[in-house]
């Protein structure tokens, strides 16, 4: 299968790039689960500018309150939903929810919060006692996540394998590993918080290495898709170039 590369400054240009290749050149139609799938793989993404997170179509409007609660719960190591359900009534179904003896152990959860929490530490100890580590790795699926398969439950199996930090000619970079990206949704609020983790540890690491720059952003997806029932969605999304801020303030 051939490598599907796309890079580019800004997430909004790249997000709409990205869903056009998909629609107009599926590699496959699938149906993991029985749910029609568009899809393309082997797909990697370069934000070369990991500041220009902001998915701003006026098609797709991102709940960035929803997105930034999401990401300092994710920092804070929290494992409840509670913090962010406010901001997104949908939360909820994906993590915290009923678990039966019959199903998942009663304390099983994938959330990313504690998972990180776990390492993150270590990985900034890593990189200042080795400027050149190549052993900068977040793990957050495992091998205790196979639990899941063959139940029918709708907490979420990670989509995410590890983030990988890399320091090189003083540059701070960020490797995602994806096992599947919804392209049309969830990529919006994946690059976002994931860019945000690399900018905290760049923020933390310049105080050791003053000339320390930001670098780029490097998205990695074995399943780059999204799902038959999207494609209204998807047609709006790729038929408008209208920011839905500037919408929104002339609602004001």
């Amino acid at each position: 299968m051939t490598k599907k590369f796309f890079k580019g400054d800004s997430l909004n240009q790249l997000y709409l790039d990205v869903l056009r290749e998909i629609d107009q050149n599926p590699e496959f139609v699938s149906s993991p689960r029985g749910i029609e799938t568009k899809e393309i793989t082997n797909l990697s993404i370069e934000l070369t500018n990991p500041f220009d997170r902001i998915v701003w179509n006026k098609a797709r409007e991102v709940n960035y309150e929803f997105a930034m609660k999401f990401f300092l719960w994710m920092l804070n190591g929290d494992s409840s939903l509670d913090y962010v359900a406010g901001a997104n009534k949908h939360a909820k179904e994906f993590i915290d929810q009923p678990k039966s003896a019959l199903e998942l152990p009663t304390n099983f959860s994938t959330a990313y919060g504690p998972r990180i929490g776990r390492q993150i530490g270590a990985i900034i100890e890593e990189l200042k006692r080795d400027k050149d580590s190549r052993r900068a790795v977040i793990h957050v699926l495992d091998e205790g996540d196979h639990a899941m398969l063959g139940v029918d439950t709708k907490e979420e199996y990670p989509c995410t394998d590890s983030f990988t930090f890399l320091i090189r000619d003083n540059q701070f970079h960020m490797y995602t590993h994806m096992r599947s990206n919804n392209m049309v949704l969830t990529i919006c609020y994946d690059a976002f918080n994931m860019t945000l983790l690399q900018e905290f540890l760049f923020r933390v690491l310049k105080n050791h290495y003053p000339e320390l720059t930001m670098g780029s952003y490097h998205h990695n997806i074995v399943s780059a898709h999204f799902f038959s029932r999207e494609q209204p969605l998807v047609d709006k999304v790729l038929a408008t170039n209208e920011p839905w801020l500037i919408q929104k303030q002339k609602q004001d």
